[in-house]
Protein backbone atom coordinates (compact mmCIF):
# COMPACT_ATOMS: atom_id res chain seq x y z
CA UNK A 1 0.00 0.00 0.00
CA UNK A 2 1.24 3.03 -0.81
CA UNK A 3 1.96 6.32 1.85
CA UNK A 4 -0.66 8.21 0.21
CA UNK A 5 -3.29 5.62 1.64
CA UNK A 6 -1.01 4.39 4.94
CA UNK A 7 -2.94 1.28 6.79
CA UNK A 8 -3.62 1.90 10.37
CA UNK A 9 -1.28 -1.12 11.95
CA UNK A 10 -3.12 -1.26 15.38
CA UNK A 11 -7.20 -2.06 15.81
CA UNK A 12 -9.06 0.81 16.55
CA UNK A 13 -10.04 1.28 20.23
CA UNK A 14 -13.39 1.00 19.24
CA UNK A 15 -13.26 -2.31 17.66
CA UNK A 16 -15.83 -4.36 18.89
CA UNK A 17 -17.80 -1.74 20.47
CA UNK A 18 -21.33 -0.24 20.33
CA UNK A 19 -21.27 3.21 19.86
CA UNK A 20 -23.51 6.22 18.51
CA UNK A 21 -23.55 7.71 15.90
CA UNK A 22 -25.64 10.36 14.46
CA UNK A 23 -27.20 11.34 10.54
CA UNK A 24 -29.11 14.27 11.59
CA UNK A 25 -32.05 11.84 12.70
CA UNK A 26 -31.01 10.79 15.74
CA UNK A 27 -28.86 9.03 17.42
CA UNK A 28 -28.26 5.16 15.79
CA UNK A 29 -26.27 2.52 17.47
CA UNK A 30 -23.29 1.32 14.93
CA UNK A 31 -21.16 -2.00 16.22
CA UNK A 32 -17.70 -1.32 14.94
CA UNK A 33 -15.97 -4.61 13.59
CA UNK A 34 -12.64 -2.35 13.13
CA UNK A 35 -10.68 0.77 11.22
CA UNK A 36 -11.93 -0.02 7.27
CA UNK A 37 -8.65 -0.31 5.85
CA UNK A 38 -7.85 -3.26 8.51
CA UNK A 39 -10.65 -5.45 7.64
CA UNK A 40 -10.21 -5.42 4.04
CA UNK A 41 -7.12 -4.88 3.55
CA UNK A 42 -7.07 -1.27 1.47
CA UNK A 43 -7.85 2.00 2.00
CA UNK A 44 -11.99 2.83 1.51
CA UNK A 45 -10.51 5.40 -1.50
CA UNK A 46 -9.56 2.63 -3.67
CA UNK A 47 -12.14 0.12 -2.82
CA UNK A 48 -14.17 0.65 -6.18
CA UNK A 49 -16.50 -2.26 -6.16
CA UNK A 50 -18.06 -1.83 -2.81
CA UNK A 51 -21.42 -0.65 -2.47
CA UNK A 52 -20.32 0.51 1.09
CA UNK A 53 -17.17 2.21 0.14
CA UNK A 54 -19.47 4.29 -2.61
CA UNK A 55 -22.42 4.76 -0.28
CA UNK A 56 -19.83 6.45 2.31
CA UNK A 57 -18.01 8.32 -0.01
CA UNK A 58 -21.09 10.63 -1.59
CA UNK A 59 -22.33 10.75 1.96
CA UNK A 60 -18.72 11.95 3.02
CA UNK A 61 -18.72 14.21 0.28
CA UNK A 62 -22.15 15.45 0.85
CA UNK A 63 -21.37 15.94 5.13
CA UNK A 64 -17.42 17.43 3.85
CA UNK A 65 -16.05 15.14 6.00
CA UNK A 66 -12.53 14.87 6.15
CA UNK A 67 -11.12 12.50 3.17
CA UNK A 68 -8.66 10.90 5.23
CA UNK A 69 -8.49 7.24 6.57
CA UNK A 70 -10.07 7.27 9.84
CA UNK A 71 -12.71 5.77 8.83
CA UNK A 72 -14.34 2.60 10.76
CA UNK A 73 -16.34 -0.44 9.79
CA UNK A 74 -19.35 -1.26 11.42
CA UNK A 75 -23.33 -2.56 11.00
CA UNK A 76 -25.93 -0.57 11.73
CA UNK A 77 -29.00 -3.50 11.80
CA UNK A 78 -26.66 -5.72 10.18
CA UNK A 79 -25.68 -3.84 7.06
CA UNK A 80 -22.01 -3.09 6.23
CA UNK A 81 -21.39 0.91 6.70
CA UNK A 82 -18.24 3.03 6.52
CA UNK A 83 -18.36 6.00 9.41
CA UNK A 84 -15.76 8.44 9.83
CA UNK A 85 -14.21 8.43 13.62
CA UNK A 86 -15.90 12.01 13.38
CA UNK A 87 -19.72 10.87 13.38
CA UNK A 88 -19.04 9.05 16.18
CA UNK A 89 -20.95 10.97 19.07
CA UNK A 90 -19.44 8.59 21.98
CA UNK A 91 -16.18 8.18 20.70
CA UNK A 92 -14.32 11.45 23.27
CA UNK A 93 -14.12 9.52 26.36
CA UNK A 94 -12.69 6.35 25.08
CA UNK A 95 -10.50 7.77 21.81
CA UNK A 96 -6.84 8.74 22.35
CA UNK A 97 -6.10 12.39 20.93
CA UNK A 98 -3.66 10.42 18.56
CA UNK A 99 -6.46 9.09 16.81
CA UNK A 100 -8.45 12.55 16.96
CA UNK A 101 -5.16 13.94 14.86
CA UNK A 102 -5.49 13.06 11.43
CA UNK A 103 -2.17 11.41 9.96
CA UNK A 104 -0.68 14.38 8.51
CA UNK A 105 -0.83 16.04 12.12
CA UNK A 106 0.79 12.77 13.62
CA UNK A 107 3.54 12.98 11.20
CA UNK A 108 4.07 16.79 11.33
CA UNK A 109 4.27 16.52 15.76
CA UNK A 110 6.77 13.52 15.31
CA UNK A 111 9.22 15.43 12.79
CA UNK A 112 9.10 18.07 14.90
CA UNK A 113 9.80 15.89 17.92
CA UNK A 114 6.75 16.98 19.67
CA UNK A 115 4.50 14.50 21.23
CA UNK A 116 0.82 13.63 20.97
CA UNK A 117 0.85 13.99 24.60
CA UNK A 118 2.71 17.36 24.90
CA UNK A 119 0.53 19.00 22.28
CA UNK A 120 -2.54 18.05 23.93
CA UNK A 121 -1.29 19.32 27.17
CA UNK A 122 -0.80 22.54 25.59
CA UNK A 123 -3.77 23.03 23.69
CA UNK A 124 -6.19 20.67 24.66
CA UNK A 125 -8.56 20.54 27.86
CA UNK A 126 -7.02 17.86 30.54
CA UNK A 127 -6.81 14.62 28.26
CA UNK A 128 -9.39 15.89 25.57
CA UNK A 129 -8.12 16.73 22.12
CA UNK A 130 -10.79 19.76 21.63
CA UNK A 131 -9.32 21.31 18.34
CA UNK A 132 -9.22 19.90 14.41
CA UNK A 133 -7.79 16.69 13.34
CA UNK A 134 -5.10 19.06 11.34
CA UNK A 135 -3.78 19.99 14.44
CA UNK A 136 -5.51 22.96 14.99
CA UNK A 137 -6.49 23.87 18.52
CA UNK A 138 -9.03 25.98 17.73
CA UNK A 139 -12.31 24.63 17.71
CA UNK A 140 -13.73 27.02 15.49
CA UNK A 141 -11.80 25.96 12.54
CA UNK A 142 -13.31 22.19 12.50
CA UNK A 143 -14.19 21.64 8.83
CA UNK A 144 -13.83 25.37 7.26
CA UNK A 145 -10.05 26.41 7.09
CA UNK A 146 -8.67 23.72 4.45
CA UNK A 147 -10.16 20.83 2.01
CA UNK A 148 -7.27 18.29 2.58
CA UNK A 149 -5.39 16.86 5.53
CA UNK A 150 -2.43 18.45 4.68
CA UNK A 151 -4.05 22.29 3.03
CA UNK A 152 -3.44 23.32 6.75
CA UNK A 153 -1.04 25.79 8.01
CA UNK A 154 -2.02 25.76 11.38
CA UNK A 155 0.31 23.29 13.05
CA UNK A 156 3.36 24.18 11.60
CA UNK A 157 3.05 27.57 11.93
CA UNK A 158 2.19 27.34 15.62
CA UNK A 159 5.67 24.28 16.14
CA UNK A 160 7.64 27.39 14.41
CA UNK A 161 6.43 29.73 17.57
CA UNK A 162 8.79 30.83 19.78
CA UNK A 163 7.29 28.61 23.01
CA UNK A 164 7.77 25.36 20.55
CA UNK A 165 11.58 26.55 18.43
CA UNK A 166 13.08 28.22 21.08
CA UNK A 167 13.20 25.04 23.76
CA UNK A 168 16.06 24.35 26.03
CA UNK A 169 17.62 20.86 25.01
CA UNK A 170 15.97 19.83 28.17
CA UNK A 171 12.69 20.26 27.37
CA UNK A 172 10.15 18.10 26.24
CA UNK A 173 9.54 18.46 22.42
CA UNK A 174 12.83 19.93 21.60
CA UNK A 175 14.37 18.70 18.57
CA UNK A 176 17.90 16.25 19.43
CA UNK A 177 20.65 18.55 19.06
CA UNK A 178 18.52 21.28 21.06
CA UNK A 179 16.91 23.87 19.48
CA UNK A 180 16.98 24.76 15.94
Amino acid sequence: MSDQHPIHTEPSPLAGETVLMNFGNGPIEVHIEDWWDRVYGHSWMVADASLAARGYAIRAGLARLPLDNEVLFGHIAGLGNLIHISEITTAEAVLPVSRKLNWAARETLRAAGVSIAEWRTRYGIGDTWTGDACGCPDDRCIGFHHERPDDCGCLPALLNAPHWAGKSENEPGTPKGGAQ
